[in-house]
């Protein structure tokens, strides 16, 4: 068996996403400030932070597995 573990639908974590002001999100053409800062701050690489990222779901496969939850169809 496999267990899915999806930190990103948790409750506060959404709200969190929610409620942060745009400033924090983007600046300057500049996507996933917020994220980025802090995984510098965590002692990432540069390289690693400053790379292009793509949307979880879609880079990790988890959009085929929410929609199985709720009763859809996987592409």
């Amino acid at each position: 068996g496999v267990d899915i573990f999806l930190p990103y639908m948790d409750r506060a974590v959404v709200n969190l996403a929610l409620s942060t002001p745009t400033r924090h999100l983007i600046s300057d053409g500049r996507r996933k400030i917020l994220l980025r800062e802090a995984g510098l701050k965590l002692g990432l690489s540069r390289e690693a932070v400053m790379a292009k990222k793509s949307a979880i779901q879609y880079g990790s496969g988890v959009n085929k597995y929410v929609l199985r939850a709720i009763g859809g169809k996987a592409p």
